[in-house]
């Protein structure tokens, strides 16, 4: 590879540094999901100093998304009541189901 788009370790300044880490969270958000619905049965699964929390989120009448939150998980349990609608962004885990890293509550 050459040299002036990859440089050595002892070239990189902090500036460079910086913008690296730049292009890294772009990518990732763009690996996340972002969806927008209302919440349906909230549950708390494990009570502990954060809280797991399963929701279900109904995008369409049709479309169905079960939910995880533990960040910012007490926060969700003060602020969301079912019938809320909200905006998360998060990825899927193994079992097919969303792990919200961050949400929006719509004021109505």
């Amino acid at each position: 590879m050459p040299s002036a788009i990859f440089p050595r370790r002892k070239q990189l300044t902090k500036r460079t540094y910086v913008r690296i880490m730049v292009l890294k969270d772009v990518t990732d958000m763009e690996n996340g999901i972002c969806l927008k619905g209302s919440v349906e049965k909230i549950k708390i699964l494990k009570l502990e100093e954060t809280p797991l929390i399963r929701f279900t989120l109904t995008v369409d009448k049709e479309e169905k998304q079960n939910c995880l939150i533990r960040a910012h998980s007490l926060d969700f349990l003060y602020q969301v009541t079912e019938g809320n609608a909200i905006v998360i962004y998060g990825r899927k885990n193994k079992r097919n189901q969303i792990v919200v890293q961050k949400y929006h509550v719509n004021q109505k």
